[in-house]
């Protein structure tokens, strides 16, 4: 523990990345993660990622929407709509469908992107991305007793004791071998710098507990609801008295 110092801010910057599941798993093991603590994605989250990868709103040329148009028991329907222009109007039209079996995991595509999507989809399959690497980010924070140093999140204190945390953490990202990157910047052991950051513990812990009292009130009274929120309201004690 360096004395001249109580802590870190910390933040990253996760551009967009594809990493195989297992070998993403085995590196955050390796600094002392748990498999759990990167959520792989399920096979329903693979084919929507896929579909995803089609969406362009952004320019008229190539336009399409990718989406799910219905989902049952059974089944998730999926549908690549491609921009069509007409005499007066501009519609969007369904030419690609892929349905994905719950139990099984089949994929049915046809369509004009069929051969695309396969591709797409085969790029998808076993692979963590930008999401999850976020995912797990948050955990971190959480295990480190992280503070968010303003509303929006982006940017968190980390005490002293739990620096090592993130830069466990940072290794991982390194090894991933993308251009995701945590930048830890510590703080000082000051009378303003403990200041700062009690300002912002009190401030993350009303946040968090205005957030569940306010869930409360929305939800149905289900255990398990009112239960997850008590869950909550522990965690911002917890942080708090660390």
């Amino acid at each position: 523990m360096n004395s001249n110092t109580f802590g870190c801010n910390t933040w990253w910057t996760i551009p967009e990345l594809s990493v195989d599941s297992e070998l993403a798993i085995a590196i955050i093991q390796k600094y002392g993660f748990q498999a759990e603590d990167l959520k792989v994605p399920s096979r329903r989250l693979e084919v929507s990622r896929a579909v995803r990868s089609f969406h362009n709103r952004r320019t008229n040329d190539g336009r399409r929407i990718g989406e799910r148009i219905r989902d049952t028991d059974s089944t998730v329907s999926y549908g690549i709509l491609d921009r069509v222009v007409g005499v007066e109007e501009v519609n969007f039209e369904q030419g690609t469908k892929i349905i994905l079996e719950k139990g099984s995991g089949t994929v049915t595509v046809s369509g004009i992107h069929k051969e695309e999507f396969d591709v797409a989809l085969s790029d998808s399959v076993g692979k963590v991305t930008d999401e999850d690497v976020r995912y797990f980010l948050r955990r971190v924070i959480k295990k480190a007793y992280g503070v968010a140093k303003r509303p929006t999140g982006g940017i968190y204190f980390v005490p002293e004791s739990k620096v090592e945390v993130m830069e466990n953490a940072s290794k991982c990202l390194k090894e991933f071998n993308t251009a995701a990157h945590i930048y830890i910047e510590r703080v000082m052991n000051g009378v303003q710098e403990r200041e700062n950051v009690w300002e912002s513990v009190q401030s993350d812990v009303e946040s968090r507990l205005a957030e569940a009292v306010a869930a409360v009130g929305r939800i149905e009274r289900r255990a398990s609801a009112l239960n997850n929120q008590a869950e909550k309201i522990g965690e911002a004690q917890e942080l708090m008295e660390f």
